[in-house]
């Protein structure tokens, strides 16, 4: 009976570090998932980037530099730049779930951070209609328990 449950207490242990380590691989980008959307779909996935809480979108962008640099050509040569080219909206990833962050928008929006969440390939179908979505059909569903562990100061 002893032998049993030390087997069970070393394979939970194992099961747990295994967890552990998925989670805490190196984080992906926007365009590493939205450049091969099938391979991470339905997928939790560690993800770094960029936060912009404004009304016209709730996104990951790749960093802030080149969101900085998105929006300063949007501005400056909005009569010849198109947006919505592959270059550009390779490095947009719609937040699913934004409800939370925009509780705390102020403490969220603009800040490079790491989240664990859900990755979908097709965030928008024919009854789901985001105006602030990202132009690609993908989107992440925060795990805002992991990201709460993760930065509780964001949540005060």
């Amino acid at each position: 009976m002893k032998a049993i449950r030390l087997l069970i207490l070393i394979s939970s242990c194992m099961l747990q570090l295994a967890c552990a380590g998925v989670q805490e691989k190196d984080p992906l980008s926007p365009s590493e998932l939205n450049t091969n959307p099938g391979r991470y779909n339905r997928h939790n996935v560690l993800l770094r980037g960029y936060i912009t809480l404004v009304p016209e979108g709730h996104n990951f962008y790749e960093s802030e530099m080149l969101n900085a640099e998105f929006r300063h050509r949007v501005e400056t040569d909005s009569m010849h730049f198109d947006p919505f080219t592959f270059e550009w909206k390779r490095y947009c990833l719609t937040i699913a779930n934004p409800d939370l962050m925009y509780k705390h928008q102020s403490n969220f929006d603009k800040k490079t951070i790491t989240v664990l969440g859900k990755f979908v390939d097709d965030y928008l179908g024919p009854r789901t209609l985001d105006l602030g979505a990202c132009p690609l059909p993908t989107a992440l569903y925060i795990d805002y328990a992991d990201l709460r562990r993760r930065y509780p100061a964001l949540f005060e």
